[in-house]
């Protein structure tokens, strides 16, 4: 805020993220990609991938009480899962699954993705989507361009659309109204808006 630096002096004022000269820098030396950052730099990367997993912000921990059955999935295989108790420590939800009782048996299925059936999911609200049923759904901007939805991040305020744009590459398309336009599940397809800036 250029007023308080003003007022108490640059040498007391902590700047996050750039200053004017540095964004017009960055600009000349080939301009903002997020994923560039994302994928070279380790902490930012860590601190996001927090973030998206919901460890700052869990929706509904409760709910795991609820949950009998789950899915330990990963690239190349799905398990079935029986929850045998859960508890709760600080923000994370501790999962007992029956049949594993030490660490050396869970080691295997670290990092998975814990999925359920469709009809455990909780429930949608208007203009809620589940994220299995956006994955590789077209992707039509208002401009007529074209694209797939190649992944979703949950930022823990709103969600963050991962679009593969034909002729451009990967777009980062925030799921608010100004941007999606329409999504029909059925059909498989979503209508976009690009905000200026979202394709430099």
């Amino acid at each position: 805020n250029v007023e308080i630096v003003e007022e108490v002096g640059i040498e007391n004022a902590f700047i996050f993220g750039l200053s004017s000269d540095e964004v017009i820098d960055y600009e000349n030396n080939g301009g903002y990609h997020p994923m560039d950052i994302f994928n070279s730099d380790q902490e930012i990367r860590k601190v996001l991938m927090q973030l998206i997993n919901g460890q700052y912000a869990p929706n509904d921990p409760e709910r795991f009480r609820k949950l009998k059955k789950v899915i330990l999935a990963s690239e190349k295989e799905q398990i079935p899962a029986e929850i045998q108790g859960v508890r709760f420590s600080k923000q994370f939800v501790i999962v007992k699954f029956r049949g594993i009782d030490d660490i050396n048996q869970v080691e295997p299925y670290k990092g998975r993705q814990l999925l359920v059936a469709r009809k455990d999911a909780v429930a949608l609200e208007q203009d809620e989507y589940y994220i299995a049923d956006l994955l590789g759904m077209d992707v039509v901007t208002d401009e007529g361009e074209t694209g797939v939805l190649r992944d979703v991040i949950e930022t823990g305020a709103n969600e963050v659309y991962v679009v593969e744009l034909d002729g451009f590459g990967e777009v980062l398309i925030p799921a608010i109204r100004e941007c999606i336009l329409s999504v029909d599940v059925e059909a498989g397809s979503m209508r976009v808006h690009l905000l200026e800036g979202l394709k430099e």
